[in-house]
């Protein structure tokens, strides 16, 4: 609820002076949304963590059905307050504008969104939750392909709080099998916009494409999806693709992490254990970066 109502504050303050709408002053990016599971429909099995993880929050550590919980907490508010905005501001007298549109945009949209929006994103992070709950008890290397494959579209759209679920599964099983697909992911992405920059005449968007795609690999992909692969189109594609082949691979194989670390290449230590996990690791680390690189090397055609 903060973090709405500042958003929404600074929105009619900004726009009493400039006039601008609340996505061109608040921006659109994402980064603030929050995606927490509810783990009340997962299989026992593997999942010991998750159970875990919902009895906490059924004593209270967080609620159900809140604003934080529901998935939505900074774009949609704005969204939807500037769509009252507008209605609003539109048939407002001019002189009145910088007083009243802002105050009543805020008085109708605050109580509609806190009070339908935040049940509503539960009930879907719910129905989320079950079904990839249901995938990787039955269908586990397809369960893998598809949830390393929309990482770049969780990252882009700004979902998260994944964090809550490998925390628990690292407490309780003493490994986790859902972090590594973000290493996977990163790795594809990096091929992916590595291969595009070759199809690339010298220019400065090659340049940005090289360096984005190489600080990939220490984890950091936001550069390359949002200044690259996203407008490209293709080579975001290729990078889905990547990534599904190697969360595919990596739960036909097996591969753990042993602790919570950055899904980039400084992590790999986390995955060393007596047995050959590295070496699965290293394996699947291949597959995401070639898989992406050739893919998007194949779709992309050189330019004239």
């Amino acid at each position: 609820i903060l973090h709405a109502s500042l958003g929404v504050t600074i929105g009619i303050g900004k726009q009493g002076f400039d006039r601008k709408s609340v996505l061109e002053v608040l921006g659109d990016d994402g980064n603030q949304t929050s995606l927490l599971y509810d783990t009340s429909q997962f299989p026992k099995n593997d999942f010991e963590g998750l159970k875990s993880l919902k009895e906490r929050m059924s004593k209270g550590d967080n609620g159900f059905g809140s604003l934080a919980s529901s998935g939505i907490q900074l774009d949609a508010p704005i969204l939807f307050f500037s769509t009252i905005f507008h209605l609003i501001d539109k048939h407002m007298p001019k002189n009145l504008r910088i007083v009243f549109s802002g105050a009543l945009s805020f008085l109708i949209s605050a109580p509609l969104f806190l009070g339908f929006a935040a049940p509503l994103g539960n009930w879907i992070a719910k129905g989320m939750t079950s079904g990839f709950a249901w995938l990787f008890t039955h269908a586990g290397p397809f369960a893998g392909a598809l949830f390393c494959g929309i990482i770049p579209l969780t990252i882009i759209f700004g979902i998260k709080g994944w964090s809550a679920v490998e925390l628990q599964n690292l407490e309780v099983l003493g490994h986790d099998y859902m972090l590594p697909n973000f290493f996977y992911s990163n790795l594809a992405v990096s091929g992916a916009v590595l291969a595009w920059a070759l199809k690339q005449e010298p220019s400065e968007q090659r340049s940005a494409a090289i360096s984005t795609g190489l600080v990939c690999i220490l984890g950091i992909t936001e550069p390359a999806l949002y200044g690259i692969a996203l407008p490209e189109k293709k080579p975001l594609y290729a990078a889905m693709a990547g990534g599904a082949s190697a969360g595919a691979s990596a739960m036909l194989m097996g591969v753990v992490t042993y602790a919570f670390s950055m899904p980039g290449i400084t992590s790999i230590a986390t995955y060393v254990d007596g047995g050959n996990n590295f070496f699965k690791l290293l394996i699947v680390m291949a597959i995401a970066w070639i898989s992406g690189f050739v893919i998007s090397f194949v779709m992309n055609k050189k330019e004239p």
